[in-house]
């Protein structure tokens, strides 16, 4: 077992890696956001609907990857963030990111298909907003902690570090219920206190995009100190445990 993660040690390393970083990751939240705005604002004028949300969807996951990748190299390695540069270590990310997504999903849905198999009808569930909130949140607890045992392999890949699932499992041995608590739980409430804010004014919308990459740079600092109190820039582990499972 790796060492223990102290949920208030972590978040207090959090608050004070964003602190120290500030002007950094003040600075990628804005580009990022005011990227993405402008593009799908435009895109929301010329598309189809099906088109710019399907436009809005990929290009939200490959901002996401550089700014990820950036903050958590300037949280970690106290690199300067380059937005522009798309290399194999991001294609890489990406990878790692989708695979997680894809085994958080398909958990989720087969707990989804299983309790409404017993239920009789899942959309009872989510009958209502708050009702909806805790069912997915209760749906989806067993893949995120799947979720939350593999995200070692984020920052890892990150920081130039080529790891495969049993280092990251062998790596938060113990601590999968803390990061589920820190990587999920509390980012879960966290959308739920954004105004739903629709694309009918530009402000608006670019302040909208400006919360979500505020959060979504808290999320990335969540994850980076959880790696950094578990040990992941020196852990190694046995030949063993960094083979990669197929």
């Amino acid at each position: 077992m790796t060492q223990s993660m102290p949920l208030l040690n972590t978040l207090m390393l959090t608050g004070d890696l964003v602190w120290k970083n500030r002007a950094a990751i003040g600075w990628l939240v804005v580009i990022a956001a005011v990227v993405k705005s402008t593009t799908t604002w435009l895109a929301l004028k010329v598309l189809e609907p099906l088109g710019a949300a399907w436009l809005y969807s990929i290009l939200g996951l490959l901002i996401y990857t550089l700014l990820a990748v950036n903050v958590h190299r300037a949280l970690l390695c106290a690199e300067k963030p380059v937005l522009s540069r798309w290399t194999m270590r991001e294609t890489r990310f990406l990878g790692w990111l989708m695979v997680i997504y894809v085994y958080f999903a398909l958990i989720s849905a087969l707990l989804g298909l299983v309790v409404g198999s017993m239920t009789g009808d899942a959309l009872d569930l989510f009958s209502g907003d708050w009702t909806a909130a805790l069912a997915f949140l209760l749906l989806s607890l067993p893949g995120a902690y799947l979720g939350a045992r593999l995200s070692m392999l984020l920052p890892a890949t990150a920081v130039d570090r080529r790891q495969g699932f049993a280092w990251a499992w062998t790596l938060t041995d113990g601590n999968g219920f803390r990061l589920v608590a820190l990587l999920w739980v509390l980012p879960f409430v966290y959308p739920m206190l954004i105004p739903n804010w629709v694309a009918d004014n530009a402000v608006l919308f670019l302040a909208a995009n400006l919360v979500h990459s505020a959060g979504t740079a808290l999320e990335v600092a969540l994850l980076s100190a959880a790696f950094s109190t578990l040990g992941g820039l020196t852990f190694n582990g046995s030949s063993q445990e960094q083979t990669q499972l197929s």
